[in-house]
């Protein structure tokens, strides 16, 4: 593996892991002289890597081309409008999507009209199960609002499997989380 690169890898690690963690054990994979690639743990000083390699790495940076790349990738359309625009679809109205969903008038308001308001992932879920989407138009969703599924956790694994299988009755769907031990849409709310 090239030095740049490993050193690269590392300042990445070290710079985006939490800032309380003053050292720790990275594992690293390293191509030997022989061309074989071992696995190896490093103990680094978070701290230390950040200095030294940060200031020199900010003078290398191309700004305009960060810029440009943040101008065409990041989505035009929020969390809110792609909702409304959802809701306008599905034919029904909003209060009979936030009723179903179980969010209260008030809420359904502040989600409407601040377009960078951020939903909790739960509420949506529950909107989600509302409208009656599939898999990838609620994972469109879920990553407008910062969120996308996992595959590690079983609460999103239920509702994956739920969207997959049109299960979209918050009742039932309450239940098949309480079945697996999760905590029910509306309990933390």
């Amino acid at each position: 593996m090239d030095k740049v690169f490993l050193d690269g890898l590392k300042l990445f690690i070290a710079c985006n892991l939490r800032d309380s963690h003053e050292a720790g054990s990275i594992t690293f994979l390293e191509t030997t002289a022989l061309g074989h690639e071992r696995i190896y743990a490093d103990t680094v000083s978070l701290n230390s890597l950040r200095a030294e390699n940060t200031a020199g790495d900010l003078k290398k940076i191309n700004r305009s081309g960060i810029e440009d790349f943040i101008k065409n990738e990041k989505s035009a359309e929020t969390f809110s409008t792609r909702l409304l625009r959802l809701i306008d679809k599905s034919g029904r109205s909003d209060s009979d999507i936030y009723k179903r969903a179980g969010i209260d008038r008030r809420h359904f308001s502040k989600i409407r009209s601040n377009p960078d308001y951020r939903p909790k992932k739960t509420t949506v879920f529950a909107l989600c199960m509302a409208l009656g989407l599939g898999e990838h138009e609620s994972g469109g969703l879920l990553s407008l609002a910062g969120y996308s599924f996992s595959h590690r956790e079983t609460f999103d694994l239920i509702i994956i499997y739920c969207l997959r299988n049109k299960m979209y009755d918050i009742t039932s769907v309450n239940e098949a989380l309480e079945y697996f031990g999760e905590k029910p849409f509306g309990a933390d709310e």
